[in-house]
C-alpha cells in the first residue's frame, strides 16, 4: 500500500475539487492510503474526513488565481516555516508520493523535492494568460517549474495538454511528453447513484410545469462561464414560450444575469436557483443541458447531464469537444454564436423523439468514456508507475 499525500487549493465545491473528490470516493483503498490536505475548509473537506481520510486544513499560498488581500500578503510569510513543517511531516509519516490537484499551488512540489519523495500534479486548467491571472510569474516559468518538479503531469484533455506543451522551449518538450498523462474527468455520480431518483417528484418539488421543456444551465455566473450568451440565444429562440430555463449556481455576474431577465421580460422562462451541493435532484428536472463557456478544460456538469441521458449543446471548445460527438450526442457552436446556439435549441424542441434518441447515446457516451471508477483506476495506474 503507498501512502499518498494529496493537496487540495481547496475545501469548497468547484470542478477541479470535485474531481480529487470522485477519486477519493472510488480509489482502491488495498493499494492507495490516503492523507488529505486542504487550502480552505468546506464541504469536501468535510467530506474527505466523513470517509476517514486523515485530513486538515493547511492555508497554503496560491501563486496563481489568487485573492489580493493584505490576508493573502501575510500569508505569503508563512510559506518558509509551511515547506519546513511539511518536509518534517512527509519524513515522519513516511509519505511515498506527494499528489497536488493543481499548478495553482507550489509548497507541495517544493517540499517533496527537498525529501526526495515523487511528486504528481494534475491539471484541470488551460493555462492561457488571459485565464491564470493574477500569478506571481510568467507562466512559461510556472509550466518548467511544474515539468522540473513532477514524477508524472496529469491532464483533463489533450487540448490543455498541448497548451501547457506550448509554454516549454523545444529542449524541454521531451521530458514533458515523458511525464505527461491525460486522464478525463468523471461523472461525479455513477449509473447506480441516480437509483431512486424521480423525474416528476423533482419537478414538483422545484415548482416546474409539466408541460414545460427544461434547459438547464448549470455554474458559476463568471465571465468565462458566459451566462449571458445563453440569455441571448434564448432571446432569439422561436420556440422559447415552451421551455423553462434555469440558471443554477452564483457568482459575480448574477445580478447582471438578473437586470437582463428583467430587461428582456424572460421573468416567466428564466429562473435562478441558488448552488446545490447534489445536484441529481435539479439534473433530472431536464430535458436539455448546455454550457456556454468562452473556455472550458473540460465541462463536468455535460458529464453530469449526459449520465441521466439528457442531450447537450455546448461551445466548441477544448473540453466540450470531447464530451460531445456533434450531431450525434448534441451539438457544438462557436463561441459567442447566439443565433446558432438558438437555431440548435430549436430543433431538439421540433423534434422530441430525435432529442430522446440523442440523449440515450449522450449516457452510454458518458458511461463508456467518463465512469469514475474506471477514471479512478487510470490515477491509480499512473501514480503505480511512480517508485519512490
Amino acid at each position: 500500500m503507498k501512502k499518498v499525500l494529496f493537496l487540495g487549493h481547496s475545501g469548497l465545491s468547484g470542478g477541479a475539487e470535485y474531481c480529487l473528490d470522485t477519486f477519493l470516493r472510488f480509489l482502491d483503498s488495498e493499494r492507495i492510503m490516503p492523507w488529505c490536505f486542504f487550502a480552505t475548509d468546506g464541504p469536501l473537506a468535510e467530506a474527505a474526513k466523513k470517509r476517514g481520510i486523515l485530513s486538515q486544513v493547511i492555508t497554503f499560498s496560491w501563486w496563481m488565481l489568487y485573492t489580493p488581500s493584505l490576508w493573502e500578503w501575510k500569508n505569503r510569510l508563512k510559506i518558509p516555516f509551511r515547506i519546513l513543517w511539511l518536509m518534517y511531516f512527509l519524513r515522519r509519516e513516511k509519505i511515498e508520493l506527494v499528489y497536488t490537484n493543481t499548478p495553482c499551488l507550489f509548497e507541495g512540489a517544493l517540499a517533496a523535492w527537498l525529501t526526495g519523495i515523487p511528486h504528481v500534479y494534475h491539471i484541470h486548467e488551460v493555462l492561457r494568460d488571459e485565464n491564470m491571472r493574477p500569478r506571481w510569474f510568467s507562466l512559461n516559468f510556472l509550466m518548467k517549474f511544474v515539468c522540473r518538479r513532477s514524477s508524472r503531469i496529469i491532464f483533463v484533455s489533450e487540448a490543455a495538454k498541448e497548451v501547457a506543451c506550448a509554454l516549454l522551449p523545444e529542449s524541454w518538450k521531451g521530458e514533458f511528453q515523458k511525464k505527461s498523462r491525460v486522464v478525463w474527468n468523471a461523472s461525479r455520480f455513477s449509473s447506480r447513484d441516480w437509483e431512486g431518483m424521480n423525474r416528476e417528484n423533482s419537478r414538483q418539488r422545484w415548482e416546474i410545469p409539466s408541460d414545460k421543456i427544461v434547459i438547464l444551465w448549470i455554474g458559476r455566473f463568471s465571465r468565462r462561464k458566459n451566462p449571458k450568451m445563453f440569455l441571448e440565444a434564448i432571446t432569439k429562440m422561436r420556440h422559447k414560450s415552451q421551455v423553462m430555463c434555469l440558471f443554477v449556481g452564483d457568482g459575480p455576474l448574477i445580478g447582471e444575469v438578473q437586470e437582463i431577465i428583467k430587461n428582456e421580460n424572460l421573468s416567466e422562462i428564466c429562473r435562478i436557483l441558488p448552488f446545490q451541493e447534489d445536484i441529481r435532484s435539479l439534473i433530472v428536472t431536464g430535458d436539455l443541458a448546455v454550457l456556454t463557456s468562452t473556455e472550458e478544460s473540460f465541462g463536468l456538469v455535460l458529464v453530469e447531464a449526459g449520465i441521466y441521458g439528457i442531450p447537450l449543446v455546448a461551445t466548441r471548445v477544448e473540453g466540450p469537444s470531447y464530451i460531445i460527438k456533434d450531431g450525434v450526442t448534441g451539438f457544438l457552436v462557436d463561441v459567442n454564436d447566439a443565433e446558432t446556439f438558438a437555431e440548435k435549441l430549436d430543433w431538439m424542441i421540433e423534434f422530441p423523439s430525435a432529442r430522446q434518441e440523442m440523449g440515450e447515446k449522450t449516457r452510454q457516451r458518458i458511461l463508456t468514456l467518463f465512469d469514475p471508477v474506471k477514471n479512478a483506476s487510470e490515477i491509480m495506474n499512473i501514480l503505480d508507475e511512480i517508485h519512490s
